[in-house]
């Protein structure tokens, strides 16, 4: 053994063979309970790693390499530390001859463990192909939702008039945005809610709205009834009013309709008048008014803000539609190809360790992890999601909650991180669970 190397890295050995020098970080860490290991960039994090894989091994608080869990984000970042730890044990002249069996891996090849080392009690398919993306198979649902038969006979020949009055420029923006919400829902597990259809009393607050504008429901009179023709309107504003107004005033009748059809077919002309400009139907007006059209009419001005404000429940409905219809067809896609994204294996890991942890003392699956590993060491902690700390609390915490009584005896859990360095938001990562689990810890 290379004295040297463990002093500068341990310091000196107590009489006990602990380590006690507590100016080494590795030492200040009780290696029987859980702790957090805050690290900022540039601070010496992968010393201290290397440190305390060493400090394990020389006070044999495990018995074997094999018995640690060393889990960090990337793949890359996994074998470089893998090096960096041998090289360092070598140097000290302690390197095990089953070093190779330790295990530094990502939370998803850990979780792949977990599912195909018990691939029946998951369900998992032995022959089960795991990595890649599921945004074809997405793109594919969303594309069979919209062109089968219960969209179709939700929206039928009113389809054209939603996208008009939703404000979506295309089919292909709808699509766009509907594979967006489904990846969202795939990255979660979690189904979508059945949408609720447009609210009646949307169309009966259109009605009031309507019937105070025109109490005579004589709409084709309603510029004379308004008094249009005696209002003096800004000359800017003058040119295409007139137009506008009269298109306005064939469909108003429709916003008073309880008909769907007709009453989605009238917003959509109404938003389409609107679309040329903020102010179509609301021009200015000159001396005496010196004020908008809306505010000399209100009745007119709630009418557009009505308007206005619709538009984006009938985005979001059509959305929710075609992604409530689009995520059983997703299901069956994923079954046929028999395959688990990485979003998949920590999801199905999830629900297994969760339900396993319910099972208390009798849960084989956990007692044996247990039985494998009894130090984990998660890095980059902040990267992680709220189902990867409930993976890693379920099994190796000792928070009160866990399946044994005695909460876990001769093991930890360890996670390093700083949440000023969270990068992968865009997985999913969510610098929260770093600050749920800094509390339950600490």
């Amino acid at each position: 053994m290379n004295e040297d190397i463990v002093k500068k890295r341990l310091g000196e050995r107590g009489e006990d063979g602990i380590f006690h020098d507590e100016k080494f970080v590795c030492n200040r860490i009780h290696y029987d309970e859980d702790a957090i290991i805050e690290a900022s960039a540039g601070t010496g994090k992968t010393y201290t790693l290397q440190s305390i894989v060493l400090k394990l091994l020389l006070e044999e608080t495990i018995e074997s390499v094999k018995n640690l869990l060393l889990v960090t984000y990337t793949e890359k970042a996994a074998g470089e530390l893998k090096d960096k730890i041998r090289t360092v044990l070598e140097e000290a002249g302690c390197l095990p001859s089953d070093f190779d069996e330790v295990t530094i891996c990502t939370i998803h090849s850990f979780c792949r463990s977990l599912l195909t080392e018990y691939a029946f009690e998951n369900r998992v398919p032995m022959q089960v192909a795991i990595g890649g993306s599921d945004k074809d198979l997405i793109h594919r649902a969303v594309r069979t939702a919209l062109q089968g038969g219960k969209f179709k006979a939700r929206y039928g020949a009113s389809y054209d008039a939603y996208m008009k009055a939703s404000g979506l420029k295309s089919t292909d923006d709808l699509v766009a945005q509907g594979e967006s919400l489904l990846e969202e829902h795939v990255r979660t597990g979690r189904p979508p809610e059945a949408p609720q259809r447009l609210d009646d009393g949307v169309k009966t607050s259109f009605l009031s709205i309507v019937e105070k504008l025109c109490p005579s429901g004589d709409y084709p009179s309603l510029r004379n009834t308004l008094g249009l023709a005696d209002l003096p309107i800004h000359k800017k504003d003058c040119d295409g009013f007139g137009r506008d107004f009269d298109d306005f005033l064939k469909v108003i009748g429709g916003l008073a309709s309880h008909d769907d059809k007709d009453f989605i077919a009238s917003l959509a002309v109404i938003i389409a008048i609107r679309s040329r400009g903020a102010n179509r139907l609301n021009p200015r007006l000159s001396k005496p008014y010196s004020c908008r059209l809306a505010e000399h009419i209100p009745a007119l001005g709630k009418l557009l803000e009505a308007v206005d404000g619709t538009a984006g429940t009938l985005t979001s409905q059509m959305l929710a539609d075609l992604v409530f219809l689009a995520w059983p067809e997703f299901k069956h896609l994923k079954e046929e190809v028999s395959a688990l994204t990485f979003d998949d294996l920590v999801n199905r890991a999830h629900d297994v360790i969760v339900k396993e942890s319910q099972l208390g003392e009798k849960s084989a699956l956990l007692k044996s992890i247990r039985h494998k590993y009894h130090i984990a060491l998660v890095d980059e902690f902040q990267d992680t999601d709220g189902k990867q700390w409930e993976i890693f609390k379920s099994i190796f915490s000792h928070n009160p909650n866990n399946i044994d009584e005695d909460p876990n005896p001769g093991h930890a859990l360890l996670v390093v991180g700083d949440p000023k360095q969270a990068i992968y938001s865009f997985r999913g990562a969510d610098v929260g669970a770093y600050l749920s689990a800094k509390g339950q810890i600490t």
